[in-house]
C-alpha cells in the first residue's frame, strides 16, 4: 500500500464525516467495536493501520510515553518574540503492536529486538504473509533504527541501512522502500539500495500515481531504477497528482493541469477557494484522487457551496444535507478508505452519500482514522484517555 505513516499521536480534530463513493451504505455494514488490548498512558497513539484481508490487519503505535514542560515562557514587553516551554524530563514510549484476525479482539507482539523502549512508526504489506515494520529505540539518548518483517509464521527483526529516524514505507509490488531523512532505501530482490533524498520519500493520494523525492531541492519520480527529475515548474507548486489526468495545482486564479509543458487553467466550480491546507510547501496533500481526478471542498462557509470531483471533463457538485445549525461548515479536508469512498469531515454532520443522497451514519462519530478491507468493509480506531479502541464493518464471528 502506497501511503505516509499515519501522524504520530495526533488525534484528529474532526467533528464529523461523510462518506462518497461507488459502495453503498448497505455494503459498509453496521460498525462493531474491536477494543485493542490494554495501553499505558499517560501518553499514547497510533502511528499506522495496515489490513492484510478481509478481516485481518495490524495496528502500530506507542505507549506510555510522558513529556513534561517547564513554566510558560513570557515575553518581557509586547510584540516579542515567543519562545516553547522548555522540556525538563521526558520518559520514552515503549511499542505497540497488535494484530487482528478477524475476532472480538487483537493479538499483541513484543517487537523482536526493540527492548523495553521504542516506537513502531509505519507498517505495510507486499501480501497478507509479508508484512513490514520499521521504527527506532534508543540507546544512551541517541536514536536506533529499527525494522522487522512478518514471513507468515513470526516476526523477527531485519537488517537495513537505515541510519536514523524511519519515517515511512511505501511498498510497489514486492519492492518495499524506507524512508529516513535523507536517503530512501529500496528492497529489492533480496538487496538493498540507498538512493539521496533530501525529503522523505512520500505518495500521493492516487495509488498509481508514483512514488516521489525531492533530490537537490527538485522534485523526483521513481522510474523503477532510480529517482527522475520532474520540471522545474512542478517543483515550485504544492501539487495534487492523479493517474490519468497528471498534475495539478489549486490557485487563488482557479485550478491548473499540467499539460507536460506549462500549467493550464481548468474551469472553476462555483464557490472556488483554494482547498484548506493547499499552500506552499505541502507537497503531500489530504485531498482524495481517484483515476479521474480530484476530489475537493472549497475553504467557505457557505451553506450553498459542494463537495466537487473532477469527472474528466467537467466538475461534478455534491451538496451536503446539513443539519440546521448555523455553525456548519463546509468539509475541510477529504480522504479515501483505500477502496473508492471518499470520506470528508463536516462540522456537525455525519452523513454517507449513498448514490446521490445524504445518509446521517452516527456510528462514525468517533472515527479517526481508517482503512479499507479487501471486500470493501472498513477497519478504524480512536485514541482516547482510556486507551485505543478499534471498531470495523466487518462481520464478526
Amino acid at each position: 500500500m502506497w501511503r505516509h505513516p499515519l501522524a504520530v499521536g495526533v488525534l484528529a480534530a474532526a467533528s464529523s464525516l461523510i462518506s462518497a463513493g461507488p459502495a453503498s451504505a448497505e455494503d459498509l455494514g453496521a460498525w462493531r467495536a474491536i477494543p485493542l488490548n490494554f495501553t499505558w498512558g499517560p501518553e499514547r497513539g497510533v502511528t499506522d493501520l495496515e489490513a492484510t484481508g478481509p478481516a485481518e490487519a495490524w495496528v502500530s503505535g506507542f505507549q506510555g510515553a510522558l513529556t513534561v514542560y517547564g513554566p510558560v515562557y513570557n515575553p518581557p514587553y509586547p510584540g516579542a518574540p515567543s519562545e516553547p516551554s522548555p522540556v525538563i524530563f521526558t520518559v520514552n514510549p515503549k511499542p505497540v503492536l497488535q494484530r487482528w484476525t478477524g475476532g472480538t479482539g487483537w493479538t499483541g507482539y513484543s517487537p523482536p529486538g526493540m527492548g523495553g523502549e521504542g516506537i513502531i512508526r509505519a507498517v505495510a504489506s507486499t501480501a497478507p504473509n509479508d508484512v513490514w515494520f520499521c521504527g527506532n529505540t534508543w540507546s544512551w539518548g541517541k536514536v536506533v533504527p529499527w525494522a522487522a518483517r512478518y514471513g507468515g509464521q513470526k516476526i523477527e527483526q531485519t537488517t537495513t541501512p537505515l541510519t536514523g529516524t524511519c519515517t515511512g514505507i511505501a511498498v510497489l509490488g514486492s519492492d518495499v522502500f524506507l524512508s529516513e531523512v535523507g536517503r530512501v532505501h529500496r528492497f529489492h530482490d533480496g538487496a538493498w539500495t540507498s538512493f539521496d533524498a533530501d525529503q522523505p520519500a512520500f505518495t500521493l493520494s492516487d495509488p498509481e500515481a508514483g512514488l516521489y523525492a525531492k533530490v537537490g531541492g527538485v522534485l523526483h519520480r521513481w522510474d523503477g531504477s532510480g529517482f527522475a527529475p520532474l520540471p522545474a515548474a512542478l517543483t515550485a507548486e504544492p501539487l495534487l497528482i492523479t493517474q490519468k489526468h497528471g498534475f495539478w495545482t489549486f490557485r487563488e486564479s482557479g485550478p491548473f493541469r499540467w499539460d507536460g509543458a506549462a500549467w493550464q487553467p481548468v474551469e472553476k466550480p462555483a464557490h472556488y477557494s483554494v482547498p484548506y491546507g493547499f499552500t506552499n510547501g505541502t507537497w503531500n496533500t489530504v485531498y482524495y484522487t481517484d483515476a479521474d481526478g480530484p476530489w475537493f471542498a472549497p475553504y467557505t462557509t457557505d451553506r450553498n457551496a459542494s463537495i466537487y470531483h473532477w469527472n474528466g471533463t467537467g466538475w461534478d457538485a455534491f451538496a451536503p444535507n446539513f443539519a440546521d445549525s448555523s455553525s456548519a461548515q463546509l468539509p475541510r479536508g477529504l480522504r479515501d478508505d483505500g477502496s473508492g469512498r471518499v470520506w470528508a469531515v463536516v462540522d456537525g454532520e455525519r452523513s454517507y452519500l449513498d448514490g446521490t443522497t445524504w445518509t446521517q451514519v452516527p456510528e462514525a462519530a468517533d472515527v479517526e482514522s481508517f482503512r479499507a478491507l479487501p471486500g470493501g468493509k472498513v477497519l478504524a480506531y480512536k485514541v482516547g484517555d482510556g486507551g485505543i479502541t478499534a471498531k470495523t464493518t466487518a462481520p464478526l464471528p
